[in-house]
């Protein structure tokens, strides 16, 4: 077997704080994760070194997912972003960001938080299903198609704040953006006649493209989708609103 070395008392300590830790901040879809891991390592199954090792991957896994739905974290996609506007520049690809925030929301928790719940978990539910890479058109040269499993062509959804998500999206343009706007939101209709029914959930959405040699810094080119989001609730909330311009947002007519 692996594991045939004993652990020493100071090694012992070591991962004992790693699984005290994890057990305060694991997310409850990876307790059976977290579990095996020194299932494994008491069975002799893998030794100390690459127990620990696979316990620092799921802390950072922890550390970059929203418990709630699963998704990316804000420090997540602001590091994903960054990462994409160099991509993107230097393979000369379009790329779109939408901030998208749930409509309704304050209503429902007013009533109960656990129905305010439910519509972000809902919400979360109908933006992964409406994104999957293959669904989306990403625009690529004949001579670099395009690979779903290639994470920096793959689109990236988070939720940033309470009822607030963002969606990258490299290889889109704004007309893109629009088409999974519209399916992301008959989505959570479907979604939410079931799990909310007789309750209005809907999603305001703001939409920008990068420029490059503008858009330099992670964090301002998120903000200038959420000013466009924030103009749609201004003018309309429940739709989806979007900027070509830098310091613009402009409804875009279906």
């Amino acid at each position: 077997m692996v594991g045939s070395e004993e652990i020493s008392p100071k090694q012992e300590r070591s991962i004992g704080k790693h699984k005290e830790a994890l057990t305060r901040i694991v997310h409850p879809d990876q307790v059976q994760t977290n579990d095996s891991i020194f299932a494994q390592l008491e069975a002799g199954e893998i030794d100390t070194k690459s127990a620990k090792a696979q316990v620092e991957k799921l802390i950072i896994e922890v550390a970059s997912t929203d418990h709630m739905t699963g998704l990316d974290n804000a420090r997540a996609a602001k590091l994903k972003l960054q990462d994409l506007m160099e991509y993107c520049e230097l393979n000369s690809l379009d790329m779109v960001v939408m901030y998208l925030d749930g409509d309704g929301i304050k209503a429902l928790n007013t009533i109960s938080h656990l129905l305010g719940d439910l519509a972000i978990e809902s919400i979360a539910s109908a933006i992964e299903g409406a994104t999957r890479p293959t669904d989306l058109p990403a625009r690529l040269s004949p001579e670099q198609p395009y690979d779903e499993s290639d994470p920096e062509t793959s689109p990236t959804q988070a939720r940033v704040g309470g009822d607030e998500f963002l969606l990258l999206l490299p290889g889109a343009k704004l007309t893109d953006a629009e088409t999974i706007y519209n399916r992301i939101k008959q989505r959570l209709s479907d979604i939410t006649s079931v799990t909310l029914p007789g309750r209005s959930v809907t999603l305001t959405a703001g939409a920008v493209s990068f420029i490059p040699g503008f858009d330099k810094d992670s964090v301002d080119f998120a903000h200038r989708a959420e000013r466009a989001m924030q103009f749609g609730k201004e003018n309309g909330k429940g739709d989806f609103y979007a900027s070509a311009e830098p310091l613009a947002g402009n409804k875009i007519a279906a």
